[in-house]
Order: C-alpha cells, then sequence, then structure tokens
C-alpha cells in the first residue's frame, strides 16, 4: 500500500520576496519582482527578476565572493525557512533525502565577458547562422586566463562550481544529516520532477523525509540562448515584458530564485511532532518528443502529464480548483498549454501564471509554482496572471480576474514544460 505524502515546510527567496511571506504579500498586492537593470541598457536582456542582496550579512557577502555564486546564499535562506517551518531537528532523524532541481550554472565573469564583450549587440548578426558559439567560448575563456594577473581563484571556483551536485553537498554541510542526494538537470521542469520524484520516493516506503524543489542563478549564457531564439522580450517596461496568455504576448524575460520544500510520510510526520500542511495527491511527467524547444501546437505532451497525475491522484479533472501554469508569455508555449488545459479540463478550473511576478525562473519554476499554489491554498486568495489585459482567443482558458480571486482552493495542479520536450505536473491537496 501506497504512503500518504505530505509537506511540511517550504521556503522560497527569489525576486519578488526573501521570504515565504513577503513574497505572498507582494503578489497579493499584485506587485512584480520584474525589474529593469540598468546596467544592462545596452543589451536586449534588460527587464529580468534578480534576487535582492541588499539585506545580505557581511560573511553573506564574503562567501558569495568566494564562490563568485549568490545561489549559494538564497539558496541557504530558503532551506532555513522550510527547516524552521517543519519545525524539523536533527536528533529526530537518522537520514534525510535531498533531491534538488539544478540549473545550469554560468560562472559570472566567464559569461559577462562571453556576452558584453563577444556577443554582437546590434551589428545585424543576431542569428544563429552567423554565430560560432564554440569560438565565442574559447575566445572568452582566453581573454579571462589570459590576464595580466591570471586571476587562479576564479577558475578553480569556475570548476567547482559547475560540479553538478555541488549545491546538493553545500545544503549537506548545513542540515549535517546524511541520506541518499539526487539532482536533476533537466531545464525549465527540473524542481517539478525533483519534487515528483521525491514524492514518489516516499510514498514507495524507501524514503521517510526529503528536502527537495530547486534554484536558478541567472546566467547570461541563458539570457543570451533565449535571445537568440527570439524568445527575451527586449522591453523597458517591466510591465509589458512578460505578459503570459495575453493577445499582445511576445516572450519571455528571465529571473532567478530558490523554491524549497519539504516533504514526510505521515508515519514519520506523527512520529516526531509535525504539522501537515497540504497533501501531495499526484504526479505525471512525459516528453513530448516533438522539437527541441517549441511544444506542439495541440499540447499533447503536458497533456499526457496533467493525465498521468490526475490518474495517480484519484481525483477527477472536475476536482481541480486551480491551475498555476508554466505560461511563460511566448506564443507558441502559451498556445500549447492552453490546448493541453483544455483537453484534459473541460470544466474550465481557474488558470494563472507567475512568470510576470518573477520572471521564468528555468530549474527554480516548478518549485516556485509549487509554493504558489500552497499559499493559496493557505489563504484563499488566487493570484491573477499579472498585466494580463486580454486573452488571446487561443488561449481560451479560465483566467483569474485582474485583482485576483478569493476563492477557498481545495485542490491544485501544477504544470512545468521545458526545452526537449519535458513536462510535469504535480497535485496538491489542502487538508481540511
Amino acid at each position: 500500500m501506497k504512503k500518504r505524502v505530505f509537506v511540511t515546510g517550504y521556503g522560497l527567496n527569489c525576486a519578488n520576496g526573501r521570504n515565504v511571506q513577503e513574497f505572498y504579500q507582494n503578489c497579493s498586492s499584485l506587485q512584480s519582482g520584474l525589474k529593469a537593470q540598468e546596467q544592462w541598457n545596452h543589451l536586449d536582456c534588460r527587464i529580468a527578476g534578480l534576487v535582492d542582496t541588499s539585506d545580505y550579512t557581511p560573511s553573506e557577502i564574503k562567501e558569495m565572493n568566494y564562490y563568485r555564486a549568490k545561489r549559494t546564499i538564497f539558496t541557504r535562506h530558503a532551506l532555513l525557512e522550510a527547516l524552521r517551518q517543519s519545525k524539523l531537528k536533527p536528533n529526530q532523524v537518522d537520514e534525510i533525502g535531498i533531491y534538488l532541481g539544478i540549473d545550469f550554472y554560468a560562472g559570472d565573469e566567464f559569461m559577462i565577458d562571453t556576452f558584453v564583450n563577444l556577443y554582437p549587440q546590434g551589428k545585424g548578426e543576431d542569428s544563429w547562422d552567423n554565430f560560432d558559439l564554440g569560438y565565442v567560448v574559447r575566445q572568452s575563456a582566453d581573454r579571462i586566463t589570459n590576464k595580466e594577473l591570471m586571476n587562479v581563484e576564479l577558475l578553480k571556483s569556475q570548476m567547482f562550481f559547475n560540479y553538478q551536485n555541488f549545491m546538493v553537498d553545500y545544503l549537506r554541510s548545513i542540515i549535517k544529516i546524511p541520506g541518499p542526494s539526487r539532482t536533476i538537470n533537466n531545464l525549465c521542469v527540473s524542481s517539478a520532477q525533483a519534487i515528483g520524484l521525491a514524492f514518489q520516493t516516499i510514498q514507495n516506503g524507501e524514503q521517510d523525509i526529503i528536502i527537495t524543489g530547486g534554484l536558478e542563478e541567472f546566467s547570461f549564457i541563458s539570457a543570451f540562448t533565449f535571445s537568440k531564439l527570439g524568445v527575451y522580450v527586449k522591453a523597458k517596461d517591466p510591465s509589458s515584458a512578460c505578459v503570459p496568455f495575453d493577445v499582445t504576448r511576445k516572450g519571455t524575460v528571465l529571473g532567478e530564485g530558490a523554491a524549497i520544500v519539504v516533504l514526510e510520510s505521515e508515519e514519520s510526520m506523527l512520529k516526531r511532532g509535525g504539522e501537515p500542511l497540504a497533501e501531495v495527491l499526484g504526479y505525471g511527467t512525459s516528453n513530448s518528443c516533438y522539437h527541441v524547444t517549441n511544444s506542439p501546437s495541440d499540447g499533447s505532451g503536458l497533456a499526457q502529464s496533467m493525465g498521468d497525475a490526475l490518474l495517480d491522484s484519484g481525483l477527477s479533472q472536475s476536482e481541480i480548483d486551480v491551475i498555476v501554469a508554466h505560461g511563460t508569455g511566448t506564443y507558441i508555449n502559451d498556445l500549447s498549454e492552453s490546448a493541453a488545459i483544455n483537453k484534459i479540463f473541460p470544466s474550465k478550473p481557474l488558470v494563472h501564471s507567475m512568470k510576470s511576478y518573477v520572471g521564468h525562473t528555468l530549474s527554480a519554476a516548478g518549485g516556485i509554482n509549487f509554493i504558489t499554489a500552497l499559499l493559496e491554498m493557505k489563504n484563499e486568495f488566487v493570484f491573477p496572471t499579472l498585466f494580463l489585459n486580454e486573452a488571446s482567443a487561443e488561449c481560451n482558458l479560465n483566467h483569474v480576474p485582474k485583482a485576483g480571486l478569493q476563492y477557498p482552493v481545495k485542490t491544485s495542479l501544477i504544470n512545468a514544460a521545458g526545452f526537449g520536450g519535458f513536462n510535469a505536473s504535480l497535485i496538491l491537496k489542502k487538508l481540511s
């Protein structure tokens, strides 16, 4: 018999909030964390959702500079917040799993050099046909490694930090509890798949407690790739940069952050006196087998993952109240996801996207959507898709009203979709 799996803690740090409470306050008051980055005015990617580092302590700044990456700090903040809420203590458990969706990390100086100094801006060369990525990366590496005073620490940090399991090792050093570790790097579905895998592992009795979720640090190489694909919006105003499902949508903008969740079996939770915050009921994942970047217009891949999640949960489609959509703001993705939702959900549940609040956080996106669903259940308030004024005809969904909606959410479905045709869906239930 499969075990029940509960959420007992969660933490968040992203552009629209340095913790869960701040995130909820900003989103519920219809504020966006997207901002124009003045230092990037000469670039296409001038709008982005970056984590605020103004409250970092001197020791955190020192650590961030040592690793040449701020994701260590914002992920730690999210982890510690999740652990505080779960009231989990090291002496209560013998082991704990850590399953993380991991970003593609691109070291700051290396990639800034690539993007700013070598990427041709505004010279009519903005196409894959006229660009040799291998040449540019080699040139950038040569510029850095052959500086008059070679930065050996920089090179060491790049080699160390690109080690795939580094963030799991880093979090393990904080909680100091042994256990199985897994990382998933499937781009935009990474954290959703990590949560789904953690759910299945506990459900099958292989583990009692798993820290899961995902993280993403803004990378110029990712921004460069989205720009080359023509989907990084060249906007000056955040309100027109990322508008999922809108008739005017032109693409997306990138963001960063960490979303950490503590999942636990019922037996473990009761034994240590933990408090259940919601129950995970279902998980589905699929691959569209269609195109390396585009989604099929009929939404077949995402429809399969949503259908599988429903089957796993034992719920009918009419029992889903809200769908926290992937909703990137790109023409094809929104069209495809809308088709998938309408195919699986004739009951027309409420639908909204979080990308206009935090940007597309890639590997962290599914985790942020997951925590969004938890907050909407807790507060009985559903966020609107920010900046959505007129839904496109092909995105004929039950969109949340502009002001948001006071609504007693009992069940939510969370979507993630990404490059390579990957899809993932999760189902949460509020405890009565």
